[in-house]
């Protein structure tokens, strides 16, 4: 039997951290962990300018520490911008995807599945080249667009906090 890597063995404690901290579980996912007095002597102002490069990257922060003021609220906004919810390609917090799914008899705001049934958005419309889908489907035509389930839980969070919401929906409350 193969003995793990450094990197296999330390994955499960990371989602688990992850998970504890309220941020998404990904184990390839650049995890930053501070702990320290949050002064500029350390060097956490040169964090703070590159936190929302790093964060649109979909890097991850969890800071614990207290000292200067002025750091500690622009490493909250600057966590709170994408709340770890931006594509790591768009570097930025996806709004809606286009899919080759029937979207029959406008079934607006019906769940859209992955492969493993993970949430991944929410129907929003088809195109006109789709409504005939709804007596034959033709792939190459018919188009769906979708909410990002990213988007709608960052409105959730940081525009609309609606966090009974996020309750029902299984997701873990921001710290």
């Amino acid at each position: 039997m193969a003995k793990a890597t450094f990197s296999q063995a330390k994955a499960p404690n990371k989602v688990a951290l992850q998970t504890e901290l309220g941020l998404e579980p990904d184990a390839d996912a650049l995890l930053f962990c501070v702990i320290s007095r949050l002064t500029e002597q350390k060097g956490l102002d040169l964090l703070l300018a590159a936190l929302p490069r790093l964060l649109a990257r979909g890097a991850q922060l969890a800071v614990l520490g207290t000292d200067d003021r002025k750091l500690e609220k622009g490493i909250r906004r600057a966590a709170k911008k994408y709340a770890g919810l931006a594509d790591a390609k768009l570097k930025t917090v996806p709004v809606n995807f286009l899919s080759d799914l029937d979207i029959t008899g406008g079934n607006s705001g019906s769940p859209v599945l992955d492969a493993h049934g993970k949430l991944v958005g929410l129907a929003f419309d088809g195109n006109w080249e789709s409504v005939a889908s709804n007596w034959v489907f033709d792939p190459t035509m018919s188009r769906m667009i979708s909410v990002d389930q990213r988007y709608m839980r960052w409105v959730m969070q940081e525009v609309m906090p609606a966090p009974q919401l996020l309750q029902e929906m299984g997701v873990a409350p921001k710290q």
